[in-house]
């Protein structure tokens, strides 16, 4: 379980451009994981694992490295919550439209 406190910030203007700077590294590196993880469905390599998508992000953004795994954790979750069908590989591309009826 995920505990989380409450705290009401008053960030100066300069912690506001860097709190923007790391929302926007952290949007980057999610389409990433999103464009990684189609690229590797596309190629043939089927779903992609927890630790090749890793090692595909590794170094690329300026994020702490849990930050990272948490993206792909998240993303991975996501995945397995929304496309009940992707074990049986009922599914089709994680990157299109059409995902065929739930």
């Amino acid at each position: 379980m995920i505990k989380a406190r409450h705290h009401i910030l008053h960030p100066t203007s300069e912690q506001c451009d860097l709190l923007k700077q790391v929302q926007q590294e952290a949007a980057a590196c999610w389409n990433a994981v999103v464009a990684e993880a189609k690229a590797h469905y596309d190629a043939g390599g089927g779903w992609i694992s927890k630790n090749d998508l890793q090692k595909r992000l590794k170094g690329r953004f300026a994020l702490h490295s849990q930050t990272v795994q948490g993206l792909v954790d998240r993303y991975l979750i996501l995945t397995i919550v929304n496309y009940p069908g992707l074990k049986a590989g009922a599914w089709g591309n994680p990157g299109s439209v059409d995902q065929g009826e739930r």
